[in-house]
């Protein structure tokens, strides 16, 4: 969500004075020189890729979450007579609990670690992104034509 909103918030609060606005502007055109002179687009079908692979990775990592916590729910489920009884208590109950939150926690890192890395390139790298920094020039440049 931060990559999609945060350009249009940075070029809304450009646009308080001209003098920020022909700030931005600069930004804009530097980060767009950069993206032309250093940096390998991908082609439309490399970024479609790279959407697929992302989004089974979500689902990857949602499934384990849903794994997690139907072991959480199997844990609490069932005959509580052996509730306190000392070590039948933790064989019956807490461990399937201590599984269930190792999973939520290795399934969440993954999506964090790993999968965050390929989605950074994939942003870096779009031709949606370089479509997306012209855009903004153009807006903030006709914003400030109006001014002037």
């Amino acid at each position: 969500m931060g990559n999609i909103v945060t350009p249009t918030l940075r070029n809304w609060w450009a646009e308080r004075s001209v003098t920020a606005t022909k700030r931005r502007i600069g930004e804009l055109e530097r980060e767009l020189t950069h993206y032309k002179e250093h940096v390998e687009l991908l082609s439309e079908v490399d970024d479609h890729i790279l959407k697929g692979i992302q989004g089974l990775s979500i689902l990857a990592v949602l499934c384990a979450d849903c794994v997690g916590f139907a072991l959480l729910i199997w844990a609490g489920l069932g005959d509580k007579s052996h509730m306190f009884k000392g070590l039948e208590y933790v064989a019956y109950i807490v461990t399937p609990g201590i599984f269930a939150m190792l999973a939520f926690v290795v399934a969440n890192l993954l999506l964090i670690t790993v999968f965050r890395k390929l989605s950074a390139f994939r942003l870096n790298r779009s031709p949606m992104a370089l479509a997306n920094v012209e855009k903004s020039i153009k807006q903030l440049k006709g914003r400030l034509e109006k001014w002037q």
